[in-house]
């Protein structure tokens, strides 16, 4: 990792945990929708797959006006249906109960549940990959009594 993708990183993280730098403005959405975008770009790069800048400005709450897991638009080819796309397998859903809970059947799972499980993942892999761990630390055993006690 170079200085400026390190730098990047905490700054998506300052965002993220919502804890600034020491003497410093908090971080802007826009500034972590940018930090998040050259991540994934960098990413792309190294990689040659996974999401790339133009899927996170796509995918960054409040910024799509394409159809995305967040917001359920009206169906393609004229019809009048609602639908929504699940952003995991990219299945489109027609049901109303699924538009109106944003659910995928396909997956078995709720959008918000997935949402929260990837930006879980994506927070455990940056701070990983600065040998950082959110994980819970072992149990500490408990006191206890001898055998026979």
């Amino acid at each position: 990792m170079n200085i400026r993708e390190g730098n990047t990183v905490n700054t998506l993280l300052q965002w993220l945990l919502g804890v600034p730098r020491a003497g410093e403005e908090p971080v802007s959405e826009e500034q972590a929708r940018e930090a998040a975008a050259f991540l994934a770009a960098r990413a792309d790069t190294v990689l040659g797959a996974g999401l790339t800048a133009a899927d996170v400005d796509r995918h960054w709450p409040g910024r799509s006006e394409l159809v995305t897991p967040l917001t359920p638009a009206v169906a393609p080819a004229g019809e009048d249906r609602l639908s929504i796309v699940c952003p995991r397998c990219t299945r489109r859903s027609y049901h109303p109960e699924d538009v109106a809970n944003r659910y995928c059947g396909a997956c078995n799972q709720f959008h918000d549940v997935m949402e929260i499980g990837d930006q879980l993942s994506a927070l455990r892999n940056s701070l990983a990959a600065a040998g950082l761990s959110i994980e819970p630390a072992a149990p500490v055993g408990r006191p206890g009594r001898g055998e026979g006690s």
